[in-house]
């Protein structure tokens, strides 16, 4: 169904709202609401779909090609200030008592610097993976502010 506008529609029917309106074709689109969809398309306004359809594709349509498109991803449980980490907190069977005795440690003692980085760098990874919101298990004080508008932030 086209979105209502004063001005005239593409070939395939699609109204153009703005000019920061794009739309992209990929091998496979997976919308949340309907079943996947081959050869599918998406349109966008800044970060807000309009469309999903599949058929005729608009005519200024980027193709990605042999991709899928996904909406945003979840991360329900994350521990950002520990991103740097380069191996986990505590080895293979391990008390639980004395494996958080050792988190503990940990978050008291990284400095606010690179406590602050940690968090830059795991909000980075969580971006570059198609991740859009993440609920954080924070320690006070925690700063997501880099986040900006690409990552939404719960933390608890």
């Amino acid at each position: 169904m086209p979105v209502a506008s004063s001005q005239s529609p593409t070939s395939n029917g699609l109204f153009r709202l703005s000019q920061n309106i794009r739309v992209f074709v990929a091998r496979w689109v997976f919308p949340i609401s309907s079943p996947p969809i081959a050869r599918g398309w998406v349109s966008l306004d800044g970060d807000r779909v309009l469309q999903v359809g599949s058929g005729s594709v608009p005519d200024d349509a980027e193709d990605l090609g042999d991709a899928v498109l996904l909406p945003g991803l979840v991360n329900a449980h994350t521990h950002l200030e520990f991103s740097d980490l380069t191996s986990p907190i505590g080895e293979p069977g391990i008390r639980l008592a004395d494996w958080i005795g050792q988190v503990v440690g940990a978050r008291y003692g990284a400095t606010p610097e690179s406590k602050l980085a940690a968090i830059q760098s795991g909000v980075e990874e969580l971006i570059d993976s198609g991740t859009r919101l993440a609920g954080e298990i924070a320690t006070p004080p925690s700063d997501y502010s880099q986040a900006s508008n690409r990552l939404t932030v719960v933390s608890f």
